[in-house]
């Protein structure tokens, strides 16, 4: 049998056009033009900026303002004390710490080398003479409350605990001038107390509201000199 030429053409035609649908239906994507471009998968965003902030946690310095490269940044940071965050370039800053008032020679500074995305807290610490102790406020993930106890007590004469008042302990062993890694705990209101290491002698207590997917840090302050040790806290970046 004779085959038709125009029959032949159309089947043929028939048959590319199944081909190419088949294709365009394994994609179920928009087609790539360049007002739509190919999707990609997510980045997280960089910064080149960081935030530092000061804590005034002895009385031998009083009230102080805190001075990044020649300028002032918080004023009148009394004792006991933590100030706000502000954001800095990364790179290598000087850090001075000054009498409040003064535009003289500084009590106490040094160069903090400050990362893109990262918050510092710069500690005055000490009995004359004051130091600055750099505490890196790293963000933890969750929903729970991240609680963590830098101790600055400078002559209490054994690492401290930080517990629930009649409860669990929640970090232990601090040593001075150090931080603790942050625990998490169930969020809520917290009678907490501060101990002397690895003993249940009761040192300070305080009570404090530890919200949910928040960060925050318990500052012991006072000395056993002076009869004051206490307890302070302030909410850290995340």
């Amino acid at each position: 049998m004779s085959s038709n030429p125009k029959r032949s053409m159309r089947a043929l035609m028939v048959v590319v056009a199944c081909a190419v649908l088949a294709v365009v239906g394994c994609n179920d994507d928009a087609p790539t033009t360049p007002d739509n471009p190919p999707s990609q998968p997510p980045t997280e965003p960089t910064s080149s900026m960081g935030r530092m902030r000061a804590a005034q946690l002895t009385q031998d310095a009083r009230t102080v303002d805190v001075v990044v490269d020649g300028n002032t940044v918080t004023q009148n940071l009394a004792y006991p004390g933590v100030g706000g965050y502000v954001d800095l370039d990364e790179g290598e800053h000087r850090v001075q710490i000054l009498p409040a008032g003064t535009t003289g020679a500084a009590m106490v500074e040094m160069m903090v080398t400050l990362e893109g995305g990262e918050s510092l807290t710069v500690a005055v610490v000490g009995n004359d003479p004051v130091a600055l102790v750099v505490v890196d406020d790293g963000g933890t993930s969750g929903n729970g409350a991240n609680v963590r106890l830098f101790n600055a007590v400078p002559d209490f004469p054994a690492n401290l605990d930080l517990g629930v008042v009649n409860g669990p302990l929640v970090v232990a062993g601090v040593a001075f001038m150090n931080a603790s890694d942050y625990a998490t705990v169930v969020p809520g209101s917290y009678a907490l107390v501060l101990k002397r290491g690895g003993t249940k002698e009761e040192i300070g207590t305080m009570t404090d509201s530890l919200p949910g997917a928040t960060n925050t840090t318990v500052f012991a302050v006072g000395s056993l000199g002076r009869g004051d040790i206490g307890l302070i806290s302030a909410r850290d970046a995340q």
